[in-house]
């Protein structure tokens, strides 16, 4: 918790003011000018120590720093100035401006010989040493001493390429050398490539590559100007022969190949399937090619054959044995065989689509859907849908359209699909529905109609609005200025008025003034209009006002909790917070108060770290199946049930992360700390200056002046002797006296290192 947070950092500080204090007499640790010692004998310090991990740790000696495990076992020699830690990843070591890397185990990875390192790829690290790199791998393997000029990860980290023979430049900003050119640039390097381990597997021979999203596993290598292809085991399969190719088509195993000024088609082996002859050649599926001659394009197969002559401005894509083309500017299609399925005569088209079975297209500023055999069908891209339950088909036929199929043929101006059961049809400008056997089931007497749900929609006349189900039956009349879905099977139904008003300009304005109520889908108004406004439901309750107040609805459709309320939260298990007068109060799903809004927030908001952003949408929370409530000088604490567990008497409250032993949150009473069980008896009273969290049963204590440990029983399992203390890890605890540093177990005993 933050709070915690913020008391962590305030150790030092602490520390500072303790360590002038002499050390407790009944302290089993004391201070003999430069020593420490133990039951009256001297122990082994440290200037410093760092826990790296399970069972190491970093100790400093003589301005040295070294490893040792927590049995006391030395890992190596004291030659390090300084150790800091990765996130996750392993230890830096330093040997003055010189840097190498160590596991968390104390094990070294590379000596402290580097210069720089940078973190790259996915848990690598880059390694400089003389202007050259190496790499260390995720696992903390070293890939690569440094010895190359440059690295970069291909084929999806199966390859690593790597530069040699770099020479740096300087050049101006235009990239020119010359006088008072300082931009560094690296000229002359040579590319190879060595795997995972770091065996080299390409010689540096290229000038340079390309890893185009290593589609294929394929790498592309340049050298004198001509491109090739090696595998991701570092094998030429294309020796450098071509000005381009483009790696993006690998996945439908051909790629675009340039030779001089004219393309043609190679296999993911090399092999040339279609020559270097044409001025644009891509695939389109299977075995089939457009090409492009003379500004215009056709289509050949793989055996060069012709499919369709070259006479078209465009051809986009394929689908099955239909090919998308355009022709004097206007789009059409053609099967394999040059057959023409639909003339060009469309101005636009979403090809895209076309993986659909349907193809978006527009004429003029008609949307409609065309299918593989050209059949103009009306549609909506992406949401419409133009085969009904039944199997029929809306199909325009002229300029009417017809639904076709087992069914009677109906005629409308135009057609929507609605849901499965119904669709949406005009006739004379005005809308209707019909079901899905084509069966008109509501007059054409609206305006237009709304998506409410799949078996309900919102019929629209004039400036009123209705609810029609998909039998045709008008559930609820047209007599209501808005309709709107709530959820859980309820429609939110406004009656009201429009009222004259004046904008802030002066200009005079008309608006609505809504009564809320709410219908469910029979049309039956279970909550009669009379509230200001609603919310969606959340966890099966809606929030309703009145008058600026909030209430509850359930789910169905009750009112639990009379707009009384400035706010009320999701419900949080079976308790939601309510506030009233900026003062905040605990109730039940039955609506009643289970603690009368009497509190105000919690802490966090108290602290000047807390962005105004927070404050002004914060309300009060559970952690851990509790909530710190707050009445504006004392701090209580309720359970996820509403049932309160402490009195508002305390100064602070912070919550256990972990509870221990039946303590569920440390407690500030009079400037002491203390903590509490879950039937808010103080299990340990209010006498430390400072309590801090467990860790491992124990909690670092401060009664004065010094830090100890304690259980979650209060007994003080170490006594205070520590002018700093950390929290416990497997079993250890760094603490120092004066300075000077060592571990101790969970009894107090320190741990000998030697």
């Amino acid at each position: 918790m933050l709070k915690s947070a913020l008391l962590t950092a305030l150790v030092f500080f602490t520390a500072l003011a303790l360590s002038a204090q002499p050390t407790p007499s009944n302290s089993p640790y004391q201070l003999d000018g430069k020593k420490v010692l133990h039951n009256g004998r001297p122990i082994k310090t440290f200037e410093g120590i760092y826990y790296l991990g399970p069972g190491t740790i970093a100790i400093k000696e003589g301005g040295k720093w070294t490893f040792a495990d927590t049995t006391g076992k030395r890992l190596s020699k004291n030659k390090y100035t300084d150790v800091s830690l990765i996130a996750n990843g392993p230890v830096v070591i330093y040997n003055d401006k010189l840097m190498g890397f160590a596991r968390r185990d104390g094990s070294i990875i590379i000596d402290a010989i580097c210069s720089e390192y940078k973190m790259v790829g996915k848990g690598y690290i880059r390694l400089g040493q003389n202007n050259k790199v190496g790499l260390i791998g995720p696992d903390g393997t070293l890939i690569l001493v440094p010895k190359y000029d440059g690295i970069g990860f291909v084929a999806n980290g199966a390859m690593i390429a790597v530069q040699q023979g770099c020479q740096t430049i300087y050049v101006d900003s235009t990239g020119r050398q010359g006088a008072g050119a300082k931009i560094p640039s690296r000229v002359g390097c040579r590319i190879g490539f060595v795997d995972s381990t770091g065996k080299e597997i390409v010689k540096p021979i290229f000038d340079d590559y390309a890893d185009a999203g290593t589609k294929g596993g394929y790498v592309q290598v340049m050298l004198n100007g001509k491109s090739g292809l090696i595998n991701s085991l570092g094998e030429e399969v294309l020796t450098p022969k071509y000005n381009w190719i483009n790696q993006s088509a690998t996945a439908s195993g051909y790629m675009q190949v340039k030779l001089g000024d004219k393309m043609g088609i190679i296999d993911t082996t090399g092999h040339e399937i279609i020559t270097p002859e044409y001025e644009s050649v891509f695939s389109l599926d299977g075995d089939l090619f457009a090409i492009k001659q003379n500004e215009k394009w056709g289509v050949i197969d793989i055996n060069g054959n012709q499919k369709l002559p070259n006479e078209y401005e465009t051809i986009a894509t394929i689908y099955g044995d239909r090919i998308l083309v355009k022709q004097n500017k206007k789009w059409g299609l053609v099967d394999t065989t040059g057959k023409v399925i639909v003339e060009p005569k469309y101005d636009r088209v979403d090809h895209t689509a076309f993986s659909k079975g349907m193809l978006p297209v527009r004429e003029k500023r008609q949307l409609l859907l065309v299918d593989l055999n050209g059949r103009e069908l009306l549609g909506d891209i992406g949401t419409q849908q133009v085969k009904l339950n039944s199997g029929n088909t809306w199909e325009r036929i002229g300029t009417e359209w017809k639904l076709s199929g087992s069914a009677t043929k109906y005629n409308y101006d135009k057609m929507r699909w609605y849901s499965s059961s119904m669709s949406i049809a005009y006739k004379d400008g005005k809308a209707g529905l019909v079901n899905a056997a084509g069966k008109e089931i509501t007059p054409f007497a609206y305006d237009t109609v709304r998506y409410i749900a799949p078996n309900l929609a919102c019929v629209v006349a004039g400036k009123k609005n209705g609810l029609v189900n998909s039998t045709g039956k008008l559930v609820l009349p047209v007599n209501y200025y808005l309709i709107s879905t709530i959820g859980n099977g309820y429609c939110a139904v406004c009656e009201g008025e429009y009222l004259v008003g004046t904008r802030p300009d002066g200009i005079p304005t008309r608006y609505t003034v809504c009564h809320w109520g709410f219908a469910d889908s029979t049309g039956k108004m279970v909550i009669t209009p009379n509230y200001d406004d609603f919310e969606a439901f959340v966890k099966g309750y809606a929030p309703i006002s009145l008058n600026k107040k909030q209430g509850l609805i359930d789910s169905t459709g009750r009112v639990v909790v009379e707009p009384r309320y400035d706010k009320i939260t999701a419900f949080q298990g079976n308790v939601a917070f309510v506030k009233v007068d900026g003062k905040w109060g605990v109730i039940d799903r039955s609506g009643r108060e289970l603690i009368e809004p009497t509190f105000t927030t919690d802490y966090r908001l108290e602290l000047k770290t807390a962005a105004p952003q927070l404050k002004a949408s914060y309300y009060p929370k559970f952690y851990k199946g509790y909530a710190t409530v707050f009445n504006g000088r004392r701090w209580g604490l309720v359970d996820s049930l509403g049932k309160k567990v402490a009195d508002v008497i305390y100064d602070e409250i912070d919550i256990l992360e972990e509870p221990q032993k039946g303590i569920i949150a440390l407690v500030k009473l009079k400037k002491k700390w203390g903590a509490i069980d879950a039937r808010g008896n103080e299990v340990i009273k209010p006498k430390y200056l400072s309590l801090y969290q467990f860790t491992e049963g124990l909690a670092r204590a401060i009664k004065g002046p010094k830090y100890g440990y304690i259980d979650a029983t209060g007994n003080e399992v170490i006594p205070e002797s520590f002018d700093e203390a950390g929290i416990f890890r497997n079993g250890w605890a760094i603490v120092h006296i004066a300075y000077r540093y060592f571990l101790v177990d969970t009894d107090g005993n320190p741990m000998d290192i030697r």
